[in-house]
C-alpha cells in the first residue's frame, strides 16, 4: 500500500507557493481555491488522489496537484517500477523511476512520478477510454504514442511524440523530439524543439514522416483506429 501524504505540509507549499503555481500557464483554467478545496477534502491517499478526487474536471487541476506535491516533496532517491501494470490500476511513485523498455499503458491506467522518469524504449497507450502519466521532473523515452493525458514539465525524446483521439489533452512545459505528430489532440505544449510538427486528421504527411510506421487513411475503413494500433505493435516490437 502507498504511504499517504501529508495533507497538512501540501497545503502548506500551497499556501506559500499558490501564486506562483497560479502564474504557470500550465495551470490556466484552474482556480486555486477550488484545488484547495479538493486537497483539503483529500484522505491523502495519493491513488485516489489522482485517480478519484481529481478526476471529472479539467486537467490542470491533476498538472496543480503535481506540481505541489513535487514541490513539497522533492525527488531524492531512486524508485523501482515493479510489476507491469493492470487495467485500471493506479500507481504512484515518490522519487525518480527508470523503466527498462517499454512502458505499456493498459485502459484506464494512470501513473504519478513525482521525479523523473526515464523509459529506455517506448511509452506506448493501449486505445483506452483514459490514460494518464504525469511527471514531476522530465519524462525521456525514444516515442512516445498516447491519447489520454500527459503532464510534465519537460518532455525529452530521441524519436517522436505522437498523440490521437480528442478527448483529453497534454499539459507539457517543453517538448524535445525529432517529430510531433498529432490527431486532433488538445495538447498544450509550452515550448517546443522539434525538427516537425504535423497535425490534423486524417494525419497529413504520414506517409513521409513514418515511413516504417504505415498509418493507412486510404484503405476504406470507416474507423482509421486500427491503423494506430498497428502503430502500437511496431513500437511495441510485436508487429
Amino acid at each position: 500500500m502507498t504511504e499517504p501524504l501529508d495533507m497538512s505540509a501540501l497545503l502548506a507549499v500551497m499556501d506559500s507557493q499558490g501564486q506562483e503555481l497560479e502564474r504557470d500557464p500550465l495551470f490556466s483554467g484552474a482556480e486555486i481555491e477550488v484545488l484547495h478545496g479538493y486537497l483539503g477534502g483529500s484522505s491523502g491517499d495519493p491513488e485516489d488522489l489522482f485517480g478519484e478526487t481529481l478526476q471529472g474536471m479539467s486537467e490542470a487541476y491533476r498538472y496543480g496537484a503535481l506540481w505541489l506535491v513535487a514541490r513539497a516533496w522533492p525527488a531524492q532517491r531512486a524508485c523501482e517500477f515493479g510489476d507491469p501494470l493492470e487495467d485500471e490500476e493506479v500507481r504512484y511513485l515518490a522519487g525518480n523511476v527508470r523503466v527498462a523498455g517499454n512502458l505499456r499503458l493498459p485502459d484506464n491506467a494512470i501513473v504519478v512520478v513525482t521525479g523523473d522518469l526515464e523509459i529506455t524504449g517506448n511509452l506506448v497507450e493501449d486505445r483506452a477510454y483514459y490514460s494518464m502519466v504525469g511527471v514531476g521532473g522530465r519524462l525521456s523515452a525514444k516515442n512516445v504514442l498516447v491519447s489520454g493525458e500527459l503532464l510534465a514539465r519537460e518532455v525529452v525524446l530521441s524519436e517522436d511524440y505522437i498523440t490521437y483521439g480528442n478527448d483529453y489533452s497534454s499539459r507539457i512545459g517543453r517538448l524535445q523530439a525529432r517529430r510531433y505528430l498529432s490527431e486532433e489532440h488538445f495538447d498544450h505544449i509550452l515550448a517546443k524543439e522539434v525538427e516537425r510538427e504535423v497535425r490534423g486528421r486524417p494525419l497529413p504527411g504520414a506517409q513521409e514522416l513514418l515511413p516504417a510506421k504505415v498509418l493507412d487513411y486510404d484503405s476504406g475503413e470507416s474507423d482509421p483506429y486500427p491503423a494506430w494500433e498497428r502503430l502500437q505493435r511496431l513500437l511495441l516490437g510485436a508487429a
